[in-house]
C-alpha cells in the first residue's frame, strides 16, 4: 500500500503524514528480514519522489543505512536489495537536490563503480538496470559535477548500444532454425513476398538493452551540456547510424532526440574554449547527421515515433539561431524543406483517408475510437512539422520566404481553406503566425497579410 500510495500520490496530500509513514519505514528497515526490507526500501524511494523537498529532514535518518546496504548486503540472494538501495538512494538524492545530497554523491558512486568492477556482473543481474539508471539519476541531481564519473557509466553505455540483436531468417520448416526456446529471443511468422512464409527470430532481450543504452546517453548528454563534450564525437558516432535502426521504435526515437543535444553540446564547448572545440568541429557534426535524419524523417512507419523525431529535428534547426555554424547551407535548407513539404502532404493524405473511412456506415464504437486515437497522433505529427518549419523562419527570417514560397506555400494554402478541417486551419495559421514574426522588420510579411 505504502508503494501505491507513493506512485499515485500528491505531495500536499502526503505531507502530514510522512514523519509517522518514514517512521514506521525505518523499523522495517531495521529488520533482518531481506523480503521485507526490499519492499521497505522500495517503499522510502517512492514518497521521496513524490515528498521531494519535504524529504530533507528525513535525509539524514535514512541515507547511511541505505549506504551500509550497499556495503555489507553480499551474495546473490541480496542483488535485488542492493539494486533497489541504488534506487532508492538516487530518487532520494533528486527528490533533496545537490546541495543536500552532494556530500554522499561521491561515495555513493565509489559504491557503484566497487560494485560493477568488484566481480563479474551476471547478465541476469538486476544490479545492473538499477545502477543504470541511478547513475543517471545521479547525474541529473549533480549536473556537470558529475563528469568525473563518466570514465565508468559511459564505455558500458557504448557497448550496449552496439548490441547486436541477432536477427535470423530461416524457413517456417525449418527445424534447426527454431530458436524460440533460448532465453531473449522470440519469433514471428510472415508471408515474404517471392520467399514464402518465413520465421523471423530476434534476441529481445539485446533490443532492450540497445533501447535503454540509447535512451541513458541522451540523457546524460542533456544534462551535462558542455560537460559532455569529450564524449561528442564517439556518442555521434554510434547513435548516428541508429536513427534508422528498423527493428525497434524506441531505439530510433532516443537516438534522434540525442542529435539536437549533441549538437548543443559542442557548441556550447566552442563558446566556453574548451580544448578540442572549434567551429569546424560543429560544422561537421551538423553535416553528419543532417543527411541520415532527413533519409529516416522520409521513411519512418510509425506516426508516433515520426512526431518525436520531427520534434527533435526543429531543435536541431534552432541551434542555427544561436551559432552561426550550425546554420544549414542553400541546399541543406533546400533539402529539408523538400522534406517537410513532403510529410505535409502525406499527413493531410492520410487525414483524407480516414476522414473518408469515418463517412463508412459500418463504422462502429471501437474503429471510431481507433479513427480518433489516429486524428490525435497526426495532428501531433502536423504541430511538429509546422514547428521546424517555423525554426526555419526563426533562424533564417524573410531569407526562408523563398523556400517556403516554392514547396511549402501550396500545401499550406490548401490547408487554410474554409473547407479544411478546423486543426489543418490551425495549423496552417500558425505557420503564417511564424511568417509575421520572424520577416515583418524588413516587409517580408506584407505581402502575406492580405491573403490571410
Amino acid at each position: 500500500p505504502f508503494i501505491i500510495f507513493g506512485e499515485h500520490g500528491k505531495k500536499k496530500t502526503l505531507r502530514p503524514y510522512l514523519q509517522g509513514l518514514l517512521g514506521k519505514l525505518m523499523q522495517l528497515l531495521s529488520t533482518n528480514q531481506r523480503r521485507v526490507q526490499e519492499q521497505a526500501v522500495t517503499a522510502v524511494a517512492s514518497v521521496a519522489d513524490v515528498a521531494e523537498q519535504d524529504f530533507v529532514p528525513f535525509y539524514d535518518a535514512f541515507i547511511p543505512g541505505l549506504k551500509e546496504l550497499l556495503r555489507n548486503s553480499g551474495g546473490k540472494e541480496y542483488r535485488m536489495l542492493r539494486g533497489k538501495a541504488m534506487e532508492c538512494i538516487s530518487l532520494i538524492g533528486v527528490a533533496v537536490g545537490k546541495d543536500k545530497f552532494g556530500p554522499d554523491a561521491k561515495d555513493v558512486m565509489e559504491l557503484l563503480i566497487k560494485t560493477q568492477q568488484g566481480a563479474e556482473l551476471d547478465t541476469d543481474d538486476p544490479q545492473v538496470s538499477f545502477m543504470l539508471q541511478a547513475c543517471a539519476r545521479i547525474c541529473k541531481c549533480l549536473g556537470e559535477h558529475f563528469q568525473p564519473y563518466l570514465p565508468f557509466v559511459i564505455p558500458p553505455l557504448l557497448a550496449s548500444a552496439q548490441l547486436d540483436p541477432e536477427l535470423h531468417v530461416t524457413d517456417v520448416d525449418d527445424e534447426d532454425g527454431d530458436q524460440e526456446d533460448e532465453e531473449g529471443m522470440e519469433s514471428v511468422t510472415v508471408n515474404i513476398r517471392g520467399q514464402g512464409n518465413k520465421r523471423i527470430t530476434i534476441r529481445t532481450s539485446a533490443l532492450e538493452e540497445k533501447a535503454t543504452a540509447c535512451s541513458m546517453l541522451h540523457s546524460y548528454v542533456a544534462d551535462l551540456k558542455e560537460a559532455f563534450f569529450p564524449y561528442v564525437q564517439e556518442v555521434a558516432t554510434i547513435l548516428v547510424p541508429l536513427i534508422k535502426f528498423q527493428y525497434m521504435d524506441e531505439v530510433r526515437t532516443a537516438a534522434m532526440m540525442a542529435m539536437p543535444e549533441l549538437l548543443d553540446s559542442c557548441i556550447l564547448a566552442l563558446a566556453k574554449g574548451a580544448s578540442g572545440a572549434s567551429a569546424a568541429l560543429v560544422s561537421q557534426l551538423l553535416c553528419f547527421m543532417l543527411e541520415p535524419i532527413l533519409e529516416q524523417l522520409k521513411a519512418e512507419p510509425d506516426v508516433e515515433t515520426l512526431a518525436c523525431q520531427l520534434e527533435a529535428f526543429g531543435e536541431l534547426l534552432a541551434h542555427g539561431g544561436s551559432c552561426e555554424h550550425a546554420k544549414l547551407s542553400a541546399d541543406q535548407i533546400q533539402k529539408s524543406t523538400e522534406v517537410l513539404q513532403m510529410l505535409m502532404r502525406e499527413s493531410n493524405e492520410r487525414r483524407d483517408e480516414r476522414e473518408g473511412r469515418r463517412g463508412d456506415e459500418d463504422v462502429d464504437d471501437e474503429e471510431e475510437e481507433q479513427l480518433e486515437g489516429e486524428a490525435e497522433r497526426e495532428e501531433i505529427v502536423m504541430q511538429s512539422l509546422v514547428e521546424a518549419a517555423g525554426k526555419l523562419f526563426e533562424v533564417y527570417q524573410s531569407g526562408y520566404l523563398p523556400y517556403f514560397d516554392s514547396l511549402l506555400m501550396p500545401t499550406v494554402s490548401e490547408m487554410l481553406q474554409p473547407t479544411a478541417i478546423a486543426s489543418s486551419r490551425a495549423a496552417a495559421l500558425c505557420l503564417f503566425d511564424d511568417v509575421i514574426e520572424h520577416c515583418s522588420a524588413d516587409g517580408g510579411s506584407s505581402r502575406y497579410i492580405a491573403g490571410i
